[in-house]
C-alpha cells in the first residue's frame, strides 16, 4: 500500500491579500528602480554643480562640470568673470536645487535642470 498524500490547506483570504500586496510592492519597486537608478549619476553631478555654484567655486565648476564642446565655446576666464559679475549685480547664489525628478536621459547622456536663487 502507498502512503496517503498530504493535503495542502486552502489559501485563506488573508494570505491572498498579503500575496497581492507583496506583488504590488514588487511591481512598484521595479518601476521606481527603472525610473531612478539611471539618474543617480547625473543627479550626483548636478548636486556637485550646485555645491560649486553656491560656494562660488566657478573655476572648479567650469573644469569639472562643463563638457569639452562647451569649454571650446567659452573660456574659463570669461565664465568666471561672468559669474562674478552676476554675483555683484544680482547677488550671490543662495540656493540651488537639483532634483532627480528634473533629470532627462537623452541617448548616451543626460540633461539636468538646475534652479538657482540669488540673494543680495
Amino acid at each position: 500500500m502507498s502512503a496517503p498524500t498530504p493535503r495542502r490547506a486552502p489559501l485563506s483570504g488573508r494570505r491572498i491579500a498579503w500575496l497581492a500586496f507583496a506583488g504590488v510592492c514588487l511591481v512598484a519597486a521595479v518601476a521606481l528602480a527603472i525610473r531612478f537608478v539611471p539618474v543617480l549619476g547625473p543627479t550626483g553631478t548636478a548636486w556637485g554643480y550646485c555645491d560649486d555654484l553656491t560656494h562660488a567655486r566657478y573655476a572648479d565648476l567650469y573644469s569639472a562640470h562643463f563638457a569639452p564642446a562647451l569649454r571650446a565655446q567659452l573660456s574659463q576666464t570669461a565664465f568666471v568673470a561672468a559669474e562674478q559679475l552676476a554675483d555683484r549685480q544680482a547677488g550671490s547664489v543662495a540656493t540651488c536645487d537639483a532634483s532627480p525628478l528634473n533629470i532627462t536621459l537623452t541617448g548616451g547622456g543626460a540633461q539636468a535642470k538646475v534652479t538657482e536663487q540669488r540673494v543680495h
